[in-house]
Parts: C-alpha cells; structure tokens; sequence
C-alpha cells in the first residue's frame, strides 16, 4: 500500500473515522493494528521482522530499569539486535560482496541468499527510533516505556513507518497518549498537506524524473549542457520526492492529532553545504548529531578539536545509511569532506559570519546558494549511477563542459 495509491486513502479514511467514533481508550489498538495491516499488507514478513525488534526492544529497556549491574547487558542486547536485523537484511549482500572482492572467495550458498533477501521497506527508519529510544533509556534519559501497546506504536505509527521522520519517543509517545477529538480544522490542515505532498512527488519529482532517468540511462546520447542539467535536475527530483512523502506523512498524522517533526526546511536555498545539511532530513540528521557526533567529539581527542573526524564519520555512516553500496558511502564522503573544508577554510568562516549577520547582497546570496546546490548536485552523480562505465562518460561529459566555460 503505497501513498501515491488510491488504497491509501480509503484505508487513512476508514481509520480516521474509526479513531473519532470508538472510545478513545482504545485509539492507541486501532492505531496500532492499523499500522501492521499497512505494514503487512506490502510484506507479511516486514510485520513480522518489525515486532520482533519492537518485543526485544521493550523487555530490554524495561530489564536495563529494574537492573543495577546487569544494564549494560540488557542495552546490548537491545541495540545488538536492533543493529542484526539492520545488518542482515540491508547490508549482508554488501558485505559478502566486499569480502569476496578483498580475499578473492566465492561464498556462492551464503552470497546467493543474501543476495535474495528482501530488504523490509522503512526498517532503516523504525530501526533508528528503536535504537534512540533504548540508548535514551540507558542514559536514563527517560523512563522506559511500561505499555507494551504505546511502544509498539511509536515504532509502527503507519504515516512514519516507511519515510519517516525519524521520531524521538520523547516526543511522539506522549501524543499518542492523547485522547483525540474530532478537529475539522485539523482534517483540513493535514488534507492540505497531503495534496501538497502528491503534487510534490507526482507532478514535479516525477516529471523531473523523467528528463533526469533519460540522460542518466544513455550519457553517451546526450552532449554536456544536457548532462549538466541533468545533474542538478536530480537533486531537485529527490528533494521533491522525498520531501513530498514527508509531506504526506505528516498531513496524515495531523488528522489523527499529532504533529510529526518537520523534515525539511527550504534545503536548497541554503547558502553553504552545512546549513543545506542542517535542513535536509532533519531528524536523520538530528538522530546522527545526538548519537554518533557528540558522542564522538566528547569522548576522542581525535575528534575534539574542530570535529573533523566526527564529521566525516557521520557522513560516512549517512551514506551507507541511504544505500549498501560504495557510491553511497562516496556522496555521503564528498559531502562531508566540502563541510570540513567550509569550516576550516578562512574565507568560508567569514562567509559563515556574514551569513548570520545577513550582510549579504543579493548576487552574492545566489552565488552562494548555486555553491551549495552544486556541491549536492555533482556529488549525487554517486548516488544516482552504480556503473562505472556510465559514471565515466558522465564525468567525460561534464569535464568538457568546464573546459568550453574557461575557454
């Protein structure tokens, strides 16, 4: 069941109507049924996977509360799983392929069922929320979740499940605890953003999309300029894209009443690359700030200075997170890297200081907005094309076309 079908819809009425018209004490099992019968109905076994991690998750957490010397156990065994599933079904094909490649073995019946393994839509998304809330109940950063219905929901809340946001359980557990009452204005409110989101991804990504999947299956038919533009167009055909699903997302919560965290805010008018991160998938980028890059720069003299280490780390991680493949983990590099730069390089710091003073004129403004855009853009080059024979046409394509610029 997808959001750009008609089945969702009908399926998101019959549960808004459910959820105003029953008692409200058991909003949170209609809610929650509902979310495994979408879940289900893409994949059985994607339901299955997902409550196993939402069971482990939730006895672990309640075990780490009620321990003193056996914490760090329980935490591990919450996370280790959490991080086995996400292994296992993602990224075992990808690491048995690298294993093959640097020992030069063939591992033919391991390789072949990873290979065919079917990769459970959201589970990077669900897994991330798991992995959050039982680092915070470790850190005792919150009480463990004590209604086993409440925590399955926070993980399988269906508008979330399969693009996100990403959702702390600080704040999307206490809102579902809410009994709901029927809201017209909210009804509208998030009607509004649902076409919003469908006219984001059918009419604009999608006819992008087109254009973009044209030049990129033949580069070698297309001169440079429409290479080029091809280039950029991707980048706006993914912030459409994925934007609009957000979109969608939250508009469907809000006839439920509950807000959903914002997940993208005007990235591609940012004018440096780390302010475009800043507002690109912001609660991906949240969860990687508060539990990988912190982490790191507090507990590492490596990365403590100027966080260097701890920046390129997390965009490496970034990567792998957005596909188990090697162009992957180079755009989310390339992209790192150009955010170090920008906060070692002098004259990027001064552009920083005048960004945040708003000392820029409007030329200058849209100078730096096409760096950063440019920047995502040719660094998506890895993100989009896997073979190296296209991406090498393409790089040809686009070198002669700065050649002709200077020229």
């Amino acid at each position: 069941m997808s959001f750009i079908t008609i089945e969702y819809y009908i399926f998101l009425i019959f549960i808004v109507g459910a959820i105003y018209t029953i008692r409200k004490k058991y909003n949170w099992l209609v809610l929650t049924i509902a979310s495994y019968v979408f879940y289900a109905s893409i994949h059985l076994e994607y339901a299955i996977v997902m409550l196993a991690s939402t069971i482990v998750a939730y006895f672990t957490a309640i075990m780490m509360s009620k321990v003193k010397k056996g914490r760090v156990f329980f935490f591990l065994i919450g996370i280790l799983t959490d991080l086995s599933l996400l292994f296992f079904f993602k990224y075992l094909g990808f690491f048995l392929e690298n294993v093959n490649f640097l020992f030069g073995t063939e591992i033919d019946t391991g390789y072949s069922i990873a290979k065919n393994i079917i990769l459970p839509i959201g589970i990077s998304f669900y897994t991330f929320q798991s992995l959050s809330y039982t680092i915070d109940v470790y850190r005792k950063q919150r009480e463990p979740e004590k209604h086993f219905g409440y925590y399955a929901l926070y993980i399988s809340f269906f508008p979330q499940l399969v693009a996100g946001p990403i959702e702390r359980s600080q704040y999307l557990i206490p809102q579902l605890k809410k009994k709901v009452k029927p809201n017209l204005d909210r009804f509208i409110q998030g009607g509004k953003l649902i076409l919003w989101g469908l006219f984001k991804k059918i009419v604009i990504a999608d006819t992008i999309g087109t254009y973009v999947n044209h030049v990129f299956i033949s580069p070698d038919g297309h001169n440079s300029a429409e290479i080029t533009l091809a280039v950029y167009a991707f980048a706006f055909q993914v912030y459409f894209d994925f934007s609009g699903y957000s979109n969608i997302a939250i508009g469907s919560a809000k006839m439920f009443g509950i807000d959903l965290s914002m997940n993208f805010n005007s990235p591609l008018t940012s004018k440096t690359l780390s302010e475009l991160w800043k507002k690109w998938h912001i609660t991906l980028m949240g969860f990687f700030n508060t539990y990988i890059f912190h982490p790191l720069v507090k507990s590492q003299r490596i990365f403590h200075k100027w966080g260097a280490g701890a920046i390129l780390v997390v965009f490496f991680i970034s990567g792998l997170w957005h596909g188990a493949s090697w162009n992957f983990v180079i755009f989310g590099l390339v992209n790192g890297l150009a955010i170090v730069i920008e906060r070692r390089t002098k004259f990027a710091k001064k552009i920083q200081q005048r960004v945040k003073k708003k000392q820029l004129g409007l030329a200058f403004k849209l100078l730096l907005i096409f760096y950063s855009v440019s920047v995502l853009s040719f660094s998506s080059i890895w993100f989009k094309t896997k073979l190296l024979m296209k991406l090498l046409i393409l790089f040809q394509k686009l070198e002669l076309s700065i050649s002709k610029v200077h020229e």
